[in-house]
């Protein structure tokens, strides 16, 4: 049990050199105890808070920890994260059919009249009046966030992380594998975007992290 513990603790490391294999560690021993979701958005605010939890109680000190990092470039705030429109879909076609078929027996248990307030509702939400263009365009206040920066406080490595999530389902592997690849570029894509913040950019060793768990395990990449 102690030696265990002292492998956990390890995990300081990061703070004077890039190896996360500790960090990877301890997230797969624990993983099916805090991921219990079919939500994505929720696991992957799951998978954010554990590794969040992990660096604030082992390597806190030597971290400066920020969840939802609100990205700046140029001094203002964005609400993009680097990916286009179709890139929101659901890679697994599968997930995705069943999703479908469930959303299409929920909207025939409501009347008519329900469906279209339901669905003014939405789109009410979900738009805003660009002044400066005079046209009306979607927006996400939620994107423009990156999951997590460790910022080092000392002189040693400095961490971004990008979370996905897949939850368990029973997909051919060739989709699971495809699924993996589809998520895994998508945040590269987003990590690539974040770094262009006008602080992220300032510094200087700074490593990024993709952390996905999908299908029942985690795959930890760092990208260039």
């Amino acid at each position: 049990m102690i030696r265990n513990f002292e492998k956990f603790r390890s995990i300081s490391g990061m703070a004077d050199f890039n190896d996360i294999s500790a960090l990877e560690a301890m997230l797969n021993g624990i993983a099916g105890a805090f991921i219990q979701t079919d939500n994505s958005k929720e696991g992957e605010t799951q998978i954010g808070l554990a590794v969040y939890t992990a660096l604030n109680l082992v390597a806190g000190g030597r971290f400066e920890l920020k969840r939802e990092y609100a990205v700046r470039i140029d001094g203002k705030f964005v609400f993009e994260d680097g990916l286009d429109e179709d890139e929101y879909i659901d890679p697994d076609p599968d997930a995705l059919e069943r999703e479908n078929s469930a959303e299409e027996v929920q909207n025939r248990t409501l009347s008519e009249e329900e469906n279209e307030e339901a669905r003014a509702g939405r789109l009410l939400g979900e738009m805003f009046d660009d002044a400066a263009g005079g046209k009306t365009r979607i927006i996400d206040t939620s994107r423009g966030r990156a999951d997590l920066l460790a910022r080092n406080t000392g002189t040693g490595p400095s961490y971004i992380f990008e979370f996905k999530y897949r939850r368990n389902g029973r997909s051919r592997e060739v989709t699971k594998l495809k699924v993996v690849r589809t998520l895994y570029e998508r945040a590269v894509k987003q990590l690539n975007f974040y770094v262009r913040d006008d602080r992220i950019r300032t510094i200087g060793d700074l490593h990024k992290y993709v952390v996905i768990y999908a299908y029942g395990r985690f795959y930890i990449r760092e990208t260039q």
